[in-house]
């Protein structure tokens, strides 16, 4: 995997290969990225379930401020730190062990804000809703932010979760990101 534009574009990731974690394509952060476009720059990016942290590290390389990556399995936090360190994108980075839930109400607690919020729970589950109900319920999203979430293609996203009204769906294989944002 390699980052695919900006500062680190063409750079290795280090990843592991273990079945529970489903890192996010190149295409499809391709996808990502060109429907965020120039909102990535100078942003504060939250990286939700951020597994290998491909999409938050691409997030930094394009000039995001800050990325917070959120995610509960300690090996994944320490291949992240070591991605960061090796691409000298560490100081831009903040890094969360917990699970994604209740790191948004922490997170809520300690007054953070975001410009783009990246959801990529696991496939199988409700994570995904569950998420969006917990962002929508907060101040974590800045009146003009983004929520882009990937799902599995046949599952459905509501139209709208709370504050947030689904903005746009965009599919590619078996994945699908449905863009939420405030009316």
């Amino acid at each position: 995997m390699r980052v695919i534009a900006g500062s680190a574009r063409g750079k290795r990731l280090e990843t592991r290969r273990v079945r529970s974690l489903r890192p996010t394509s190149d295409y499809i952060r391709e996808v990502l990225f060109n429907i965020l476009r120039d909102r990535v720059r100078d942003s504060r990016f939250l990286d939700l379930f951020a597994g290998s942290g491909a999409v938050g590290i691409e997030a930094l390389s394009r000039g995001a401020q800050k990325v917070t990556f959120v995610e509960r399995d300690p090996f994944s936090i320490r291949l992240i730190r070591r991605n960061l360190e090796r691409l000298g994108l560490l100081a831009a980075g903040e890094l969360f062990q917990g699970e994604a839930l209740r790191a948004l109400e922490s997170l809520k607690a300690w007054g953070k804000r975001y410009n783009l919020i990246y959801v990529d729970p696991p496939y199988q589950g409700t994570l995904a809703e569950d998420a969006l109900e917990a962002i929508s319920q907060g101040s974590l999203l800045e009146d003009e932010g983004l929520v882009v979430v990937e799902h599995f293609h046949k599952r459905g996203l509501p139209q709208e979760v709370g504050c947030l009204k689904k903005l746009r769906e965009k599919r590619h294989g078996q994945a699908k990101l449905s863009i939420y944002g405030k009316p």
